[in-house]
């Protein structure tokens, strides 16, 4: 039943990205960026863990240069079997490749594993937030896995706000995020 209901808000967000205009789109991701950017919180951490974005995600290809013109070390996820991930530092020189998921990911016998996670903010993909600050991924549980073992880090998540919910269905294993930024607001969960 709640696969069910998962499945049927992940069509229809999906059915609303792909109606964006292209122009409406760069709208929206340059409000999130400067909204990112003025609150300060990539400056806060001096490690951003953040994926890379296909044409109907929140960009975060400029969040990534961004990191890289301000000497803020990034890394970025490689998925494994059993809904695993390891990040790799990325810089300009990294070779990236396409995963079976269609999304670019590091090469990892050409990237340098990250180990040390203090003072880590990840920015986590999601197709929806709720105001809970709970997320409706893409149903491989990889990120919920993955904050699991490292609840130290800070979680992030950006989203549309057109896609920002009063509240998603949830399961046990589902991890919520400590600040979601949006085109219109930003919304801070970590003292909830």
């Amino acid at each position: 039943m709640l696969t069910n209901e998962k499945k049927l808000i992940r069509d229809r967000i999906k059915a609303y990205r792909r109606s964006l205009s292209d122009q409406k789109r760069k709208d929206y991701d340059n409000a999130i960026f400067e909204r990112l950017v003025s609150c300060g919180e990539l400056m806060r951490h001096s490690l951003v863990l953040c994926y890379l974005s296909t044409p109907i995600e929140v960009d975060t290809w400029r969040i990534v240069s961004y990191c890289m013109e301000n000497n803020i070390k990034i890394a970025v996820p490689k998925c494994k079997d059993n809904h695993k991930m390891d990040f790799y530092y990325f810089d300009s020189q990294s070779r990236l490749e396409i995963s079976p998921f269609g999304i670019y990911e590091p090469v990892p016998d050409e990237s340098t594993l990250v180990n040390n996670f203090n003072n880590a903010i990840c920015i986590v993909p999601a197709l929806a937030y709720d105001k809970n600050g709970y997320r409706l991924g893409y149903g491989g549980g990889f990120y919920d896995s993955f904050m699991e073992k490292h609840e130290n880090i800070t979680a992030l998540g950006i989203c549309y706000s057109d896609n920002f919910l009063d509240s998603l269905p949830r399961e046990p294993h589902d991890r919520c995020v400590d600040l979601i930024v949006t085109d219109r607001f930003t919304e801070d969960l970590s003292n909830g």
